[in-house]
Protein backbone atom coordinates (compact mmCIF):
# COMPACT_ATOMS: atom_id res chain seq x y z
CA UNK A 1 0.00 0.00 0.00
CA UNK A 2 1.03 3.40 -0.81
CA UNK A 3 -0.34 6.69 0.31
CA UNK A 4 -0.19 7.99 -3.38
CA UNK A 5 -2.80 5.24 -4.68
CA UNK A 6 -4.52 7.43 -3.13
CA UNK A 7 -3.51 11.04 -4.80
CA UNK A 8 -5.93 12.40 -6.80
CA UNK A 9 -3.56 12.71 -10.09
CA UNK A 10 -3.02 8.43 -9.60
CA UNK A 11 -7.04 7.93 -9.39
CA UNK A 12 -7.70 9.92 -12.66
CA UNK A 13 -4.90 8.34 -14.63
CA UNK A 14 -6.47 5.41 -13.52
CA UNK A 15 -9.28 6.26 -15.21
CA UNK A 16 -7.90 7.69 -18.21
CA UNK A 17 -6.34 4.09 -18.70
CA UNK A 18 -9.67 2.62 -18.40
CA UNK A 19 -11.44 5.12 -20.90
CA UNK A 20 -8.62 4.14 -23.22
CA UNK A 21 -9.48 0.57 -22.96
CA UNK A 22 -13.16 0.85 -23.17
CA UNK A 23 -13.29 2.68 -26.14
CA UNK A 24 -10.91 0.40 -27.42
CA UNK A 25 -12.35 -2.59 -26.45
CA UNK A 26 -15.98 -1.11 -27.23
CA UNK A 27 -17.20 -1.15 -24.04
CA UNK A 28 -19.28 2.32 -23.91
CA UNK A 29 -23.05 2.26 -24.31
CA UNK A 30 -25.54 4.64 -24.94
CA UNK A 31 -29.04 4.84 -23.57
CA UNK A 32 -31.71 7.00 -24.83
CA UNK A 33 -34.39 8.83 -22.95
CA UNK A 34 -37.64 9.58 -24.61
CA UNK A 35 -39.07 13.15 -25.36
CA UNK A 36 -42.89 13.41 -25.36
CA UNK A 37 -45.04 15.47 -27.06
CA UNK A 38 -48.29 16.28 -24.27
CA UNK A 39 -50.35 17.83 -27.47
CA UNK A 40 -50.14 14.48 -30.23
CA UNK A 41 -49.17 11.91 -26.91
CA UNK A 42 -46.46 10.24 -28.96
CA UNK A 43 -42.82 10.12 -28.30
CA UNK A 44 -40.70 12.15 -30.97
CA UNK A 45 -37.52 12.33 -29.87
CA UNK A 46 -35.21 10.87 -27.55
CA UNK A 47 -31.72 12.04 -26.17
CA UNK A 48 -28.36 9.86 -26.16
CA UNK A 49 -26.45 9.30 -22.91
CA UNK A 50 -23.42 8.07 -22.02
CA UNK A 51 -22.98 4.86 -19.96
CA UNK A 52 -19.58 3.35 -18.81
CA UNK A 53 -19.88 0.72 -16.70
CA UNK A 54 -16.21 -0.12 -14.94
CA UNK A 55 -15.32 -3.11 -13.77
CA UNK A 56 -13.18 -1.64 -11.12
CA UNK A 57 -15.10 2.01 -10.73
CA UNK A 58 -18.53 0.88 -11.50
CA UNK A 59 -20.85 3.08 -13.31
CA UNK A 60 -18.87 6.18 -14.25
CA UNK A 61 -21.13 8.92 -14.45
CA UNK A 62 -21.31 10.88 -17.83
CA UNK A 63 -19.96 14.43 -16.31
CA UNK A 64 -17.23 12.05 -14.75
CA UNK A 65 -16.33 9.98 -18.23
CA UNK A 66 -16.31 13.45 -20.29
CA UNK A 67 -14.20 15.43 -17.94
CA UNK A 68 -11.39 12.02 -17.48
CA UNK A 69 -11.82 11.79 -21.67
CA UNK A 70 -11.12 15.71 -21.61
CA UNK A 71 -7.90 15.41 -19.35
CA UNK A 72 -6.43 12.47 -21.50
CA UNK A 73 -7.05 14.19 -24.41
CA UNK A 74 -9.56 11.92 -25.60
CA UNK A 75 -12.42 14.11 -26.11
CA UNK A 76 -12.84 13.56 -29.60
CA UNK A 77 -12.53 9.78 -29.69
CA UNK A 78 -15.40 9.83 -26.86
CA UNK A 79 -17.68 12.44 -29.20
CA UNK A 80 -17.00 10.79 -32.72
CA UNK A 81 -18.17 7.26 -31.00
CA UNK A 82 -21.53 8.88 -29.64
CA UNK A 83 -22.61 10.26 -33.06
CA UNK A 84 -21.82 7.90 -35.18
CA UNK A 85 -23.28 5.20 -32.82
CA UNK A 86 -26.39 7.57 -32.36
CA UNK A 87 -26.67 8.45 -35.84
CA UNK A 88 -26.42 5.01 -36.34
CA UNK A 89 -29.08 3.85 -34.02
CA UNK A 90 -31.46 6.76 -35.40
CA UNK A 91 -31.46 4.66 -38.78
CA UNK A 92 -32.36 1.64 -37.02
CA UNK A 93 -34.87 3.39 -35.15
CA UNK A 94 -36.51 4.48 -38.79
CA UNK A 95 -36.01 0.78 -40.00
CA UNK A 96 -37.86 -0.22 -36.62
CA UNK A 97 -40.70 2.54 -37.45
CA UNK A 98 -39.84 4.57 -34.83
CA UNK A 99 -39.08 8.12 -37.05
CA UNK A 100 -37.67 10.14 -33.98
CA UNK A 101 -35.62 13.04 -33.72
CA UNK A 102 -31.71 11.79 -31.53
CA UNK A 103 -30.17 14.30 -29.55
CA UNK A 104 -26.50 14.51 -28.94
CA UNK A 105 -24.95 16.74 -26.16
CA UNK A 106 -21.39 18.65 -27.65
CA UNK A 107 -18.63 19.94 -25.05
CA UNK A 108 -17.51 22.99 -25.37
CA UNK A 109 -14.32 21.69 -27.14
CA UNK A 110 -16.08 19.66 -29.23
CA UNK A 111 -17.67 22.87 -30.70
CA UNK A 112 -14.21 24.58 -31.72
CA UNK A 113 -13.29 21.40 -33.46
CA UNK A 114 -13.29 22.02 -37.36
CA UNK A 115 -13.54 19.02 -38.76
CA UNK A 116 -16.62 18.44 -36.91
CA UNK A 117 -19.60 19.60 -39.65
CA UNK A 118 -17.81 17.56 -42.10
CA UNK A 119 -17.79 14.36 -39.69
CA UNK A 120 -21.30 14.52 -39.09
CA UNK A 121 -22.11 15.25 -42.16
CA UNK A 122 -20.39 12.28 -43.48
CA UNK A 123 -22.02 10.17 -40.97
CA UNK A 124 -25.64 11.25 -41.86
CA UNK A 125 -24.79 9.71 -45.38
CA UNK A 126 -23.20 6.79 -44.40
CA UNK A 127 -26.22 5.53 -42.21
CA UNK A 128 -28.63 7.34 -44.16
CA UNK A 129 -30.23 9.19 -41.46
CA UNK A 130 -32.00 12.51 -42.50
CA UNK A 131 -30.13 15.27 -41.14
CA UNK A 132 -33.26 17.21 -39.01
CA UNK A 133 -33.77 13.77 -37.05
CA UNK A 134 -30.05 14.73 -35.41
CA UNK A 135 -30.12 17.12 -32.70
CA UNK A 136 -27.14 19.02 -31.42
CA UNK A 137 -27.40 20.01 -27.74
CA UNK A 138 -25.39 22.85 -27.02
CA UNK A 139 -25.07 24.64 -23.51
CA UNK A 140 -24.18 28.45 -23.55
CA UNK A 141 -21.13 28.06 -22.34
CA UNK A 142 -19.84 26.47 -25.50
CA UNK A 143 -20.16 29.65 -26.78
CA UNK A 144 -17.50 31.58 -24.76
CA UNK A 145 -14.17 31.46 -25.21
CA UNK A 146 -14.05 31.23 -29.12
CA UNK A 147 -17.62 32.89 -30.03
CA UNK A 148 -16.29 33.50 -33.67
CA UNK A 149 -15.54 29.91 -34.39
CA UNK A 150 -18.27 28.35 -32.84
CA UNK A 151 -21.03 30.66 -34.73
CA UNK A 152 -19.09 29.19 -38.03
CA UNK A 153 -19.38 25.42 -37.22
CA UNK A 154 -23.28 26.10 -35.93
CA UNK A 155 -24.05 27.99 -39.22
CA UNK A 156 -21.83 24.99 -40.77
CA UNK A 157 -24.38 22.15 -39.13
CA UNK A 158 -27.39 24.44 -39.81
CA UNK A 159 -26.36 24.23 -43.48
CA UNK A 160 -26.33 20.67 -43.31
CA UNK A 161 -29.63 20.57 -41.80
CA UNK A 162 -29.14 19.14 -38.54
CA UNK A 163 -31.37 20.79 -35.49
CA UNK A 164 -29.58 22.83 -32.63
CA UNK A 165 -30.46 22.83 -29.65
CA UNK A 166 -29.50 24.86 -26.87
CA UNK A 167 -29.14 22.94 -23.05
CA UNK A 168 -30.01 23.76 -19.62
CA UNK A 169 -31.42 27.36 -20.86
CA UNK A 170 -32.07 30.33 -17.78
CA UNK A 171 -28.64 29.20 -16.43
CA UNK A 172 -26.26 31.13 -17.96
CA UNK A 173 -25.82 35.10 -17.95
CA UNK A 174 -26.68 35.86 -21.82
CA UNK A 175 -29.38 33.37 -22.87
CA UNK A 176 -31.19 37.09 -24.68
CA UNK A 177 -28.04 37.78 -26.63
CA UNK A 178 -27.96 33.77 -27.69
CA UNK A 179 -31.34 33.35 -28.40
CA UNK A 180 -31.30 35.91 -31.01
CA UNK A 181 -27.80 35.12 -32.06
CA UNK A 182 -27.52 32.01 -32.75
CA UNK A 183 -29.58 29.56 -35.33
CA UNK A 184 -31.11 27.82 -32.74
CA UNK A 185 -34.71 25.86 -33.39
CA UNK A 186 -35.04 24.28 -29.89
CA UNK A 187 -34.75 25.49 -26.18
CA UNK A 188 -34.53 23.21 -23.41
CA UNK A 189 -35.48 24.61 -19.73
CA UNK A 190 -33.61 23.34 -17.43
CA UNK A 191 -34.91 21.26 -14.45
CA UNK A 192 -34.26 23.91 -11.50
CA UNK A 193 -37.02 25.40 -12.83
CA UNK A 194 -39.41 22.78 -14.25
CA UNK A 195 -38.72 20.04 -10.79
CA UNK A 196 -40.73 22.47 -8.47
CA UNK A 197 -42.58 25.19 -10.47
CA UNK A 198 -46.01 24.02 -8.98
CA UNK A 199 -44.61 25.04 -5.39
CA UNK A 200 -42.76 28.38 -6.63
CA UNK A 201 -44.98 30.50 -8.26
CA UNK A 202 -41.96 32.41 -9.59
CA UNK A 203 -40.18 29.21 -11.39
CA UNK A 204 -43.58 28.69 -13.15
CA UNK A 205 -43.69 32.61 -14.28
CA UNK A 206 -40.12 32.02 -15.66
CA UNK A 207 -41.07 28.76 -17.52
CA UNK A 208 -44.06 30.57 -18.98
CA UNK A 209 -41.70 33.48 -20.53
CA UNK A 210 -39.35 31.09 -21.53
CA UNK A 211 -42.29 29.56 -23.67
CA UNK A 212 -44.04 32.58 -24.77
CA UNK A 213 -40.05 33.98 -25.79
CA UNK A 214 -39.22 30.88 -27.66
CA UNK A 215 -42.12 30.62 -29.43
CA UNK A 216 -41.78 34.37 -30.54
CA UNK A 217 -38.66 33.44 -32.21
CA UNK A 218 -39.95 30.18 -33.78
CA UNK A 219 -38.26 27.93 -31.13
CA UNK A 220 -40.10 24.71 -30.09
CA UNK A 221 -39.04 24.29 -25.64
CA UNK A 222 -38.47 21.04 -24.00
CA UNK A 223 -39.19 20.95 -20.47
CA UNK A 224 -36.10 18.67 -18.72
CA UNK A 225 -36.93 17.24 -15.07
CA UNK A 226 -40.41 17.00 -15.43
CA UNK A 227 -41.48 14.02 -12.54
CA UNK A 228 -44.83 14.63 -12.18
CA UNK A 229 -47.90 14.50 -13.51
CA UNK A 230 -49.34 17.48 -12.37
CA UNK A 231 -46.30 19.50 -13.62
CA UNK A 232 -46.46 17.93 -17.14
CA UNK A 233 -50.08 18.97 -17.23
CA UNK A 234 -49.37 22.12 -16.17
CA UNK A 235 -46.68 22.52 -19.06
CA UNK A 236 -48.85 21.04 -21.89
CA UNK A 237 -51.29 24.56 -20.57
CA UNK A 238 -48.74 26.57 -20.75
CA UNK A 239 -47.46 25.28 -24.66
CA UNK A 240 -44.45 23.40 -24.08
CA UNK A 241 -43.75 21.29 -26.95
CA UNK A 242 -42.17 18.37 -25.22
CA UNK A 243 -41.28 17.46 -22.14
CA UNK A 244 -38.31 14.97 -21.03
CA UNK A 245 -37.72 13.66 -17.29
CA UNK A 246 -38.43 10.24 -15.26
CA UNK A 247 -42.66 10.81 -15.39
CA UNK A 248 -42.30 10.06 -19.13
CA UNK A 249 -39.13 7.19 -18.35
CA UNK A 250 -35.80 6.47 -17.46
CA UNK A 251 -33.34 5.86 -19.82
CA UNK A 252 -33.78 2.88 -21.89
CA UNK A 253 -31.68 0.99 -24.28
CA UNK A 254 -32.64 1.29 -27.60
CA UNK A 255 -34.39 -1.72 -27.16
CA UNK A 256 -36.37 -1.11 -24.83
CA UNK A 257 -37.10 2.27 -26.29
CA UNK A 258 -38.85 0.62 -29.02
CA UNK A 259 -41.09 -1.85 -27.18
Amino acid sequence: YSEQQESPHVQLLLYESKLRAAIDQGRLELVYQPQFDPRTRNIVAAEALLRWDDSEFGAVTPYKAIAVAESAGLVNEVTWWVLNNAMRQGAAFRAQGLDIGVSVNLSPNNLREPDLPDFIDRGLRTWDLPADRLIIEITETAVLGAPELVAETLQRLKRIGVRLSIDDFGTGYSSMSYLATMPLDEMKIDLSFVRDMLDVPQHERIVRSMIELAHSLGIAVVAEGVEQEAVAERLAVLGCDRIQGYYVSLPLTAADLVA
